[in-house]
């Protein structure tokens, strides 16, 4: 008998909670968004900006080692003042690239005098003496603190480098 009671008041109340999830749902499903307004219709078009914009594409190439750099392109006016003038600028060769080397100190032989530098080039680490060659690159001193290097006739010298990243 007491079951009977509790089951009087709880299957009302079951039907009232399952009445009202169907009417949310259904109350939702019939929203329509594109009602028509029948009175006074906006006539302005929205005009939209134009969506602007510049890609930097200087970042390093994976694959060649090296960051993109753009190739300029002449003009048609820059070809006809050349021809209107008479005169043709004269271009110098481009200064050779000295690849990417860091220079990590050196190893001296006491006995034999001799020095061996340590070197990172390309992702390679490299052990190079005095007057070696490795791709067109020669080592032309080695000092505690530096290096001086030689490529295609370019001279320069290269600071140790303190991290051995």
């Amino acid at each position: 008998m007491k079951n009977k009671r509790l089951i009087y008041v709880l299957a009302p109340l079951v039907f009232l909670i399952w009445g009202l999830i169907f009417y949310k749902i259904f109350a939702h499903a019939g929203d329509d968004s594109g009602i028509v307004n029948h009175g006074v219709q906006n006539t302005e078009k929205k005009v939209n900006p134009k969506d602007t914009f510049t890609i930097l594409a200087n970042y390093r190439d994976p694959f060649l080692d090296h960051s993109y750099r753009p190739i300029l392109q002449r003009t048609g006016e820059d070809h006809a003042m050349e021809h209107k003038s008479g005169l043709t600028p004269k271009s110098k060769p481009a200064p050779e690239i000295i690849p990417d080397i860091k220079y990590f100190g050196l190893i001296a032989n006491p006995k034999s005098k001799r020095k061996v530098g340590l070197f990172k080039m390309s992702n390679k680490d490299l052990l190079l003496k005095e007057s070696e060659s490795y791709n067109d690159l020669k080592i032309a001193k080695l000092f505690n603190d530096s290096v001086m290097i030689t490529y295609h006739k370019n001279k320069k010298t290269i600071k140790k480098n303190s991290n051995k990243n």
